[in-house]
């Protein structure tokens, strides 16, 4: 039996950082951590657990989840200390207009590069790509950098969230 799960990490009020385990089928012997005291706690298949959702938010922002709804994210990067290009490919699951969602995480976890695509159309099942560039400035250090995409519901404040790639690529700057 294969077991499938995805890690959600958001700012939480208060700036604490919430991990965010959904698990589909049995989950025997899953631990999670919440960030940043690394505490861990495992998830036994003999208690049944249920996961409420309080006070998720994103920037200060409420967020509604609703689930990975189908859509596919990645992203390529070709990374330099002059110029990033990331090429980011969302396969949508459904049609409608979404707000694409690149963030840049540098070594300490800090973000260091946020750009996005507000209102773009998708037809079910299109790919479509989309492009950042980023410079970063001589302070950034050199380290592993994590690139996230999320998929929003446009609007002033991006309350419903349709997908989360939270790994979407990872890449050294020199």
């Amino acid at each position: 039996m294969s077991r499938r799960f995805c890690r959600r990490r958001w700012l939480a009020t208060g700036g604490a950082s919430l991990a965010l385990l959904l698990l589909a089928g049995t989950a025997a012997g899953v631990a999670w951590a919440t960030a940043p005291d690394s505490r861990t706690e495992s998830i036994s298949a003999a208690r049944p657990y249920t996961l409420t959702l309080a006070g998720l938010s994103k920037d200060g922002v409420s967020l509604v989840p609703v689930g990975q709804q189908g859509f596919t994210t990645s992203a390529l990067v070709s990374a330099s200390r002059d110029l990033t290009r990331i090429s980011v490919a969302v396969v949508a699951a459904a049609s409608g207009a979404f707000v694409v969602d690149v963030e840049t995480y540098g070594p300490s976890g800090a973000r260091v590069d946020q750009q996005w695509f507000d209102n773009e159309p998708f037809a079910a099942g299109q790919t479509r790509s989309f492009t950042v560039e980023w410079r970063p400035p001589a302070e950034v250090p050199a380290g592993s950098y994590t690139v996230k995409v999320g998929l929003f519901r446009p609007g002033p404040d991006w309350q419903v969230l349709y997908h989360w790639n939270d790994r979407a690529a990872v890449f050294a700057l020199p």
